[in-house]
């Protein structure tokens, strides 16, 4: 997509109907000025995943108002992907390398950067 549009956006959310919803502040405010957005059913959201720049607690409020799920902020410079700061699903913060994942939806044992099994239940 060339430019964040939210009629596309919210094509795409009816079709892939994503467990985590990703988006800067502007794009989650510009779903939020939407109609369609505020009447869409987001049963599939299972938590939104926001960075670039913090997001205003009005705006976190009015997304959590339409599906109460974790808003999990995440900051990385892309330059140094090798190193990224994020809440966890839980709301712990945490700093990790970029062979991590923060997602807690997969498999018990997941792979880190070094290729090392390691439980993700801590």
């Amino acid at each position: 997509m060339p430019r964040p549009e939210p009629d596309r956006i919210l094509d795409l959310l009816e079709k892939f109907r994503p467990s985590i919803l990703p988006g800067v502040s502007t794009i989650f405010v510009a779903l939020l000025n939407n109609e369609r957005f505020q009447k869409m059913d987001l049963s599939f959201v299972k938590a939104y995943l926001t960075g670039s720049a913090p997001m205003a607690v009005d705006t976190i409020q009015k997304i959590k108002a339409l599906r109460d799920v974790p808003m999990i902020n995440v900051y990385g410079l892309t330059e140094i992907y090798a190193h990224g700061d994020g809440d966890t699903l839980g709301g712990r913060r945490e700093t990790r390398n970029g062979g991590d994942s923060f997602s807690q939806y997969g498999p018990e044992n997941r792979r880190s950067g070094n290729g090392k099994e390691r439980n993700e239940n801590r």
